[in-house]
């Protein structure tokens, strides 16, 4: 469980969250949604941990947490099999996830390049696999679905899917609205620096409307 309580954040003197309170549960997955600077990424590194609220507090029971920044690494000389090894120690490693990551993003045939020769594509499934290769109890994506192809976008469907079966937390940033009654069982939508939750079931032009129009979300 991760939970935020009247949480703020900063920076210098703009404030990007306000008061936010929210909470996480074992077998959530929910979609992080809102327009471009709302405060989604800054939402997430508070749930991640990565960032410590300046007002409010975060709590968390014993939970690994792994993120995906969607911002890829400028210079990264290393080969894909080693990158997919980079993870802290406390990471717990499950030989049967590590197999089924790699076959879901098709790593095999990538994993000896070096990863800073690799197409934009492939950089994010190796880092969605090296995720997914753990046996983590919450997994953080921002904007995942970033230059993956239609195949792959499945398979990232269908992986938060069993993550979510395994009763993990999968918190995702995107602004895909395709299948998200299937995958998710919350929306968050953030907006002016607060967030609107919508719960199950879930309906894209309730979405689309708080998105556009709802000044009090």
């Amino acid at each position: 469980m991760i939970e935020l309580q009247s949480v703020s954040f900063k920076y210098g003197p703009q404030t990007v969250i306000r008061s936010v309170s929210c909470r996480l549960h074992y077998g959530d997955a929910i979609a992080v949604l809102g327009l471009n600077g709302s405060g989604k990424t800054t939402l997430l590194h508070l749930l991640a941990g990565l960032s410590a609220p300046t007002t409010g507090k975060r709590i968390a029971t014993a939970q690994t947490v792994g993120w995906k920044s969607a911002v890829l690494p400028l210079y990264c000389p290393f080969r894909v099999k080693e990158v997919l090894e980079m993870a802290p120690a406390h990471w717990s490693r499950h030989p049967e996830m590590e197999k089924r990551a790699d076959a879901t993003f098709d790593i095999v045939p990538i994993q000896l390049r070096r990863f800073d020769t690799l197409s934009t594509g492939e950089q994010h499934r190796v880092l969605l696999a090296r995720i997914f290769r753990y046996d983590l109890g919450v997994v953080i994506l921002d904007e995942p679905m970033t230059g993956l192809d239609i195949r792959f976008r499945e398979q990232l469907a269908m992986m938060i899917t069993e993550f979510r079966n395994r009763n993990g937390i999968a918190v995702v940033a995107t602004h895909e609205l395709d299948r998200m009654s299937e995958i998710f069982n919350q929306v968050w939508i953030v907006k002016d620096g607060a967030i609107k939750i919508i719960r199950s079931p879930l309906n894209s032009e309730e979405i689309l409307k708080v998105l556009k129009e709802d000044p009090s979300c």
